[in-house]
């Protein structure tokens, strides 16, 4: 590796670690700490990140994210790796962007846990089937074939799968005026790839996305004016299963669970819309049963101080009876949510849990590939806010330094 300065350092308490590194104007500083050695800050850190999921997807009045064992802070069965990502351009305050890394400890488990750990799995591992050839079957169980093609020699393969996720930011919801607000986020996240996967021995990681979340948030614009996002392959071509084959279990309760209450995230929202566009138009769903969504909608849009515009289109398509209209606006990702009361079981549009398709899709991860797609996006970054410097991130080829024991503190 050549060119940019990245420090880690490998040696602090509790199993920490900490990645620094300066890319043009953005100074960043990734930590990662083992689940168990989460202080209480920390913690409340992450908290704070991840209400930016709920904020922007749904969970309206619960909390779906509240004692999730993988986080690993009260259980021994997993290795969960939390990082915290602090940037700073120069200009604005600091940004805090989180993820989530998490796989078995298989020495931790039973016999029989071990013969058969689906109920243990991640839920980005867990939530997925594979449909193919008049079959269908856990996603679990082609990983697992394919972790043991990968490491014929390690007879427990399957369990160097990690889950990535979770992924957070705070400040959010606000108005990022210029490129370079909102590419913080992409550069936090590139640098958390590049610490996740540092001397990581998985032979995969597996994760559930949402494709705006990808094509919208977590990359950077080049000099060239190309969007540049991270590499998360779809896990049928990494796998060698037809396109199309993996999809999520609706028959899992805990599926349906997510779809309602993330719908923004966990629905395709161009056939939720149809969906809702048919229920109006046949009669079986009226305005009026919209009318506290709609007010609720409008309320805290307003508060938030939210594009004036979309809630003025929102209004003139109720007055214009414009179905169709109507209901894209209400299944946009940042506006379902205020959908979700409709949607317990026995409510008018219950059915758009089981009946839209999916949103998110499932992605499995070669490390080196999708750590090098990182360090693409670093020196995107690089290039375009300090063209006037020589040195450049090359790929996989940047140097990486380590120095002494340094407690790691946001910039």
């Amino acid at each position: 590796m050549r060119g940019e300065r990245v420090e880690i350092r490998d040696d602090l308490p509790g199993g920490r670690r900490e990645l620094r590194t300066q890319i043009g104007p953005f100074a960043v500083a990734v930590r990662e700490v083992p689940g168990r050695s989460l202080t209480d800050q920390e913690w409340q850190d992450i908290q704070l990140a991840r209400r930016s999921y709920t904020a922007m997807w749904g969970d309206i009045g619960g909390d779906i994210f509240a004692n999730d064992p993988h986080d690993g802070r009260d259980t021994m069965l997993y290795d969960t790796r939390h990082y915290l990502a602090w940037v700073s351009d120069g200009a604005d305050s600091c940004k805090l962007v989180t993820m989530r890394k998490v796989s078995l400890d298989p020495a931790r488990l039973t016999e029989r846990q071990r013969a058969d750990p689906v109920d243990l799995l991640p839920v980005d591992v867990r939530f997925w089937k594979v449909r193919t050839a008049g079959r269908a079957f856990p996603l679990w169980n082609a990983l697992k074939a394919h972790a043991r093609r990968l490491a014929p020699e390690d007879e427990l393969a399957e369990f160097r799968i990690a889950s990535t996720g979770r992924t957070g930011t705070f400040p959010y919801g606000e108005r990022q005026r210029t490129a370079r607000e909102r590419e913080r986020t992409g550069v936090a996240f590139a640098a958390i790839q590049v610490l996740a996967a540092h001397g990581d021995t998985s032979l995969l990681y597996a994760c559930s996305l949402c494709p705006e979340f990808r094509d919208r948030v977590l990359g950077v614009i080049d000099v060239h004016g190309t969007y540049l996002p991270p590499h998360f392959t779809r896990t049928e071509d990494v796998l060698g299963l037809p396109p199309g084959s993996v999809g999520l279990d609706n028959s899992l309760p805990l599926v349906q669970q997510h779809k309602a209450a993330f719908p923004g995230y966990f629905l395709d929202n161009d056939d939720a819309a149809r969906l809702v566009a048919a229920l109006l138009d046949e009669g079986r769903i009226t305005v009026a049963h919209l009318g506290s969504t709609i007010t609720r909608l409008v309320d805290q849009e307003s508060a938030t101080g939210r594009d004036w515009r979309q809630l003025e289109e929102l209004l003139a398509l109720i007055a214009a009876r414009d179905h169709r209209g109507l209901a894209e606006i209400l299944t946009r990702p940042h506006l379902f949510k205020y959908l979700i009361p409709l949607m317990a079981p026995g409510k008018p549009l219950a059915r758009l849990v089981c009946e839209a398709r999916d949103g998110p899709f499932s992605s499995t991860l070669v490390p080196r590939r999708w750590v090098r797609s990182a360090w693409a996006i670093l020196a995107a970054a690089r290039a375009k806010y300090a063209p006037a410097r020589p040195n450049v991130i090359a790929g996989r080829r940047s140097r990486v330094t380590r120095t002494a024991q340094r407690a790691p503190t946001p910039f």
